[in-house]
């Protein structure tokens, strides 16, 4: 046999293997292996105005598996502004751990005052089997010592961020388009049971009971924003980082519903809401984003904000924040001031009259980045300082200023109001 006939026998061979194990595989995957899970995405109903379409609702979510910024997570609500649909309004909060080490940390605390007997569960004193049912309501909530809750409103879609004057509460509602017709959401501040346990001899919330009695606690949580906020953190838990698409997130439950007729909203939610809340499929869809980075400047934000500061950044790149766009930032230390003497132990700075000669001809094209440190002034016998009024700071705009000192033997940075 000549040496082509055994090169082509060889590749006929080879590629009958390659067949025969891919149909292998195939019938494998569809007749024994575990089923997949597929991100469940497809085209979602969206809020329309006369010019734009948006989610209802969009989150980000920046985990800081990197530890190269601040864990963060936004919720952003968008809905209509007035029933003629002509536009937006937004609202939400933003959930931030405190320091690049801190992780948001969630508890559920009891609300000591909602202290109930009740018989939901069938357990319910009687002289024969002696048991008794208290149930208390609670939320969920973040611990303030890791994170901060901070909320967020606007009508131009954060291109004007402001710390919202009417937060979301239990009483929030929101204007939405649920096919043909036009419905109020709001939070049912109602509670879904968290979890039940029993114990003998009662506890410090149930109270004093009979030797014996067995007590049952069931334990609720209200359907506010914490809950909400909670449940899209524990779903985004096993959502991949680099996702950036719609993703189903069924809250409409957490809900009351009230429909827009003759020209008024009706004052009571509508008792059957099933019929509304499967119109709601498609709207159970949120634009999210996620990353395995920590959130490091003002516009990685859906607010445009970190913490209530537009201006925030870490990463001394500000290209990227639409609030510098064709300025320059521009670093100046204690060195470009004068001390004027106030008293023995404080001064007034002014900037020096060659910082003011160098920049004063491009100060619209600039933004100072302005560091104090007062170690140095220290090493002066300066203790306290202020700007002077005629400090030459008016003529800026002013992207940061902040001072630095030796603490403990570390270096704390601390922002001052210029």
């Amino acid at each position: 046999m000549s040496m082509g006939k055994r090169i082509f026998i060889s590749i006929i061979s080879i590629l009958m293997v390659v067949c025969v194990a891919l149909i292998g595989w195939f019938l494998y995957i569809k007749f024994y292996a575990p089923e997949k899970l597929i991100e469940n995405t497809y085209e979602v109903g969206l809020q329309t105005t006369d010019d734009d379409t948006r989610s209802f609702i969009e989150v980000s979510y920046y985990s800081n598996e990197n530890q190269n910024g601040l864990e963060c997570l936004d919720i952003k609500f968008n809905y209509l502004l007035d029933e003629n649909q002509t536009a937006f309004a937004s609202q939400g909060i933003q959930i931030i751990a405190n320091d690049e080490d801190d992780v948001i940390d969630w508890g559920y605390y009891i609300d000591e005052d909602s202290q109930f007997t009740s018989s939901s569960q069938g357990h319910w004193y009687d002289f024969a089997n002696k048991v008794t049912n208290y149930g208390f309501f609670g939320s969920y909530d973040v611990d303030e010592e890791t994170a901060s809750i901070i909320n967020y409103a606007s009508v131009n879609d954060y291109e004007d961020t402001t710390i919202s004057s009417n937060p979301i509460t239990d009483d929030s509602t929101f204007k939405i388009q649920l096919g043909e017709d036009l419905y109020l959401m709001k939070f049912k501040g109602t509670s879904d049971q968290y979890y039940s346990d029993a114990n003998l001899y009662g506890s410090e919330y149930a109270g004093a009971n009979w030797l014996g009695n067995r007590v049952y606690y069931d334990y609720y949580y209200y359907n506010n924003i914490y809950a909400f906020a909670y449940k899209i953190y524990q779903g985004l838990q096993s959502i991949q980082n680099g996702t950036s698409s719609s993703v189903i997130f069924e809250f409409g439950d957490m809900f009351n519903y009230y429909i827009y007729e003759d020209g008024q909203y009706t004052d009571t939610a509508i008792e059957d809401s099933t019929s509304v809340i499967a119109n709601m499929k498609s709207y159970y869809s949120m634009l999210v984003h996620k990353s395995a980075d920590g959130v490091q400047k003002a516009s990685d934000s859906l607010f445009n904000c970190v913490n209530g500061n537009p201006t925030y950044n870490t990463t001394g790149d500000y290209t990227g924040d639409v609030y510098f766009t064709g300025r320059e930032v521009v670093e100046c230390d204690i060195f470009d001031f004068n001390l004027v003497e106030m008293s023995e132990d404080a001064c007034a700075l002014k900037l020096t009259e060659e910082f003011l000669n160098k920049n004063l001809k491009n100060k619209d094209a600039i933004c100072l980045s302005i560091k104090i440190d007062k170690e140095i002034l220290k090493q002066k016998g300066i203790d306290y300082f202020v700007f002077a009024t005629d400090s030459g700071l008016e003529n800026f705009t002013i992207f940061e200023c902040y001072q630095i000192e030796l603490v403990n033997g570390e270096i704390v940075r601390t922002e001052v109001v210029v």
